[in-house]
């Protein structure tokens, strides 16, 4: 009877009796059941999902197919085959191999589909855990862990030793204002590096506006003394700091007076 079992086992094991989302034979050692349809997505695809399991070295699975993916059975699994999970792919995420071959735009897709799949319980449960969002070093990140750069032209933003708390350049440029705001809710902050402030603004406070960045710059000067980041006695190193007058000149805020 044991013999018969293994003989059983074996031949279960060996035949090719499923088809992939091709439909091309598989043996059950050859085949992943993705649930986290990843694997149909442009911007991820077959191949890392693949190499994510030839690095770890699943004993029971055996990728000689390009495309080892199955349509999902609750049989197919208790027959034992390969699952692909979320959790899974968290750690995939993490890999330097998959980093390394990760687009920005790749990256735009992901934070979209995300976002579209956020109604998705599993996916809301995890979204906190997953590292979707590439910082400044092509490293993806969790929420949590990074950062939207200042409006400001941050110093800090081109500091070798802080680009990894920023995301990315071009993927800042590109996100749509509904994905900022979802980020934002999701732990993603706007943080703002006081070493612009300290070390640019006021060093250089008698020349550094011009007519057309100082709107903005006093703007954000403004935001960040009611937000308690600037001190009174920072305020008493701005005297020469250019402000703009109603005739559209340049002169030093210790010249100026505020009309009655």
């Amino acid at each position: 009877a044991l013999q018969y079992n293994e003989r059983c086992s074996n031949a279960l094991n060996n035949t090719k009796l499923i088809c992939n989302t091709r439909g091309e034979d598989l043996t059950l050692s050859e085949a992943i059941i993705d649930l986290t349809h990843l694997s149909n997505q442009q911007f991820i695809g077959t191949e890392p999902i693949r190499l994510y399991f030839l690095h770890q070295c699943v004993p029971q699975l055996k990728l000689s197919q390009s495309h080892p993916f199955i349509i999902d059975h609750h049989r197919l699994r208790d027959l034992g085959v390969t699952i692909f999970t979320w959790e899974q792919a968290i750690d995939m995420f993490k890999s330097k191999e998959f980093q390394k071959k990760f687009s920005v735009d790749s990256n735009i897709q992901l934070i979209s589909y995300l976002y579209d799949s956020k109604i998705d319980k599993e996916i809301a449960k995890l979204l906190h855990r997953i590292p979707f969002i590439m910082d400044r070093n092509k490293c993806l990140q969790i929420p949590t862990e990074i950062f939207f750069p200042s409006k400001f032209n941050d110093i800090s933003w081109y500091s070798n030793n802080t680009q990894g708390t920023y995301v990315h350049e071009d993927l800042m440029n590109k996100l749509k204002s509904d994905h900022i705001k979802w980020l934002e809710q999701l732990g993603v902050a706007f943080r703002t590096d006081l070493s612009f402030f300290y070390h640019t603004i006021i060093p250089q406070a008698s020349t550094f506006i011009n007519v057309e960045n100082a709107p903005h710059t006093i703007q954000r000067l403004c935001h960040l003394y009611v937000n308690g980041q600037i001190h009174p006695d920072d305020l008493k190193k701005l005297g020469k700091l250019s402000l703009l007058t109603k005739d559209n000149t340049l002169v030093p805020a210790n010249r100026l007076y505020l009309s009655a």
